[in-house]
């Protein structure tokens, strides 16, 4: 007996095209809708190596989404990029820790003596302090375009020996270099992979390059940036880049409309949560965790009866909740958590409050 399926085969290539342009239309894969740009409160030293504790729960953003040669297919083997961001308010400023394996790196851009620098293996910030969207080629009164609407910078640095780390590095952007908003660089290559880590000045569209600081922002929470990050690949020593690969997906229209206009940056959120307040945490005397560094359980320690308990993450997920009976001192069990920085926060039988910091090894 014959079994008719739900659906045709001309039905389910044509549901499998709808779905197709659904994933495509949303960006699929490319960066979130917004980027949370966590605060932390001990900064990375920038060396290239992203193992600093302060990288460890911030989530990775895509960078694959082909610009250039626009609709093609991004084969991993040949390329694979994602990133990542905090901000500090202490040092006020940006990081970003950026990862790109490549089957081909090509390096050697000279400023004023080589082809343009987006014709080599670099990375591109887009950064719309307010989000203001719009052009942003020259200064222009006529044509109410303004050069420090928004940033593209184009970061460039030669790749080291693979073991070693470059620290220095050069920043295009128009109508001048920018090196100095990227005061901390570095970049590493371990077989075909690169990581890039440096920290970024923000500043706002009243930017005079005679005095860069007198329109530098102080980042704060709950501050909107347009972001984006792209990459430019060359996979030939003949000074052409060959792709151009970016963090949010852009209509064919707009395929290289980054680096003069801002209205398709992607969105960044600067949060601030329990990672901020160390100074808060270091001066609550009243509670104490101990042994620091952990392995198998802290004891916490308080002035005033405990009533429960909670442990959070780096990034003020919580991972543990308590209620325990009335008690000045209580153990906690930690084996189970993975390595790094937690906060406890108690609650007294007093309705009080108390917080402290422990390593997890």
């Amino acid at each position: 007996m014959k079994t008719e399926n739900a659906f045709s085969r001309p039905a389910i290539m044509l549901l499998s095209g709808i779905f197709t342009a659904l994933f495509s239309l949303s960006g699929f894969a490319s960066q979130d809708d917004t980027v949370v740009v966590r605060n932390v409160s001990v900064p990375p030293v920038i060396d290239g190596t992203g193992e600093d504790a302060c990288w460890n729960n911030i989530a990775w953003q895509a960078i694959d989404q082909v610009w250039i040669n626009y609709g093609e297919t991004l084969d991993p083997s040949d390329f694979n990029g994602r990133y990542k961001t905090i901000w500090s308010s202490k040092e006020n400023l940006i990081y970003f820790l950026v990862e790109i394996n490549d089957d081909m790196a090509i390096d050697g851009f000279r400023a004023g003596e080589t082809a343009d620098v987006y014709n080599y293996d670099i990375v591109e910030v887009f950064l719309d302090e307010d989000k203001s969207g719009g052009p942003h080629i020259n200064d222009n009164a006529g044509s109410q375009e303004n050069a420090e609407n928004a940033f593209s910078y184009h970061i460039y640095a030669d790749f080291p020996a693979e073991g070693s780390v470059n620290n220095t590095h050069w920043v295009g952007d128009i109508p001048a270099p920018l090196t100095h908003h990227i005061p901390e660089f570095a970049i590493r290559t371990t077989g075909e992979t690169t990581l890039r880590e440096f920290s970024l000045k923000v500043y706002d569209d009243t930017y005079e390059s005679g005095d860069p600081e007198a329109s530098r922002i102080i980042l704060t929470a709950g501050k909107i940036m347009g972001l984006s990050l792209a990459y430019c690949d060359n996979d030939e020593d003949d000074g052409q880049r060959d792709n151009f690969f970016g963090s949010v997906w852009v209509t064919a229209e707009h395929y290289n409309d980054h680096w003069m206009n801002a209205d398709d940056y992607g969105t960044a959120k600067l949060y601030s949560d329990i990672v901020d307040r160390i100074s808060e945490i270091e001066d609550f005397r009243s509670l104490r965790v101990y042994p620091n560094p952990a392995s198998d359980y802290v004891w916490l320690k308080a002035d005033k009866a405990i009533k429960s308990i909670e442990i959070l993450d780096i990034a003020g997920k919580m991972v543990a909740q308590l209620s325990i009976p009335y008690t000045y001192r209580t153990q906690i069990p930690v084996s189970g958590l993975a390595g790094g920085i937690y906060f406890t926060r108690i609650i007294c039988h007093d309705e009080g409050t108390g917080t402290g910091k422990f390593i997890k090894l």
